[in-house]
């Protein structure tokens, strides 16, 4: 019985850290989505504010 709780605490810390990287990595994908439409937002606002300066 003590040998089957050494191997799933075993095997729960490989899988504990497989789901923080999977989380990592999601997360940071996330981020990068979203500075992403950040960017495309500030373009945006620079291209209408050059549109009226050069009017």
């Amino acid at each position: 019985m003590k040998k089957i709780i050494n191997i799933l605490r075993d095997y729960a810390m490989i899988i504990l850290f497989i789901v923080m990287v999977l989380g990592v990595a999601y997360f940071s994908a996330l981020n990068e989505k979203m500075t992403a439409s950040q960017a495309n937002y500030i373009n945006a606002n620079s291209q209408i504010l050059n549109d009226l300066s050069n009017k």
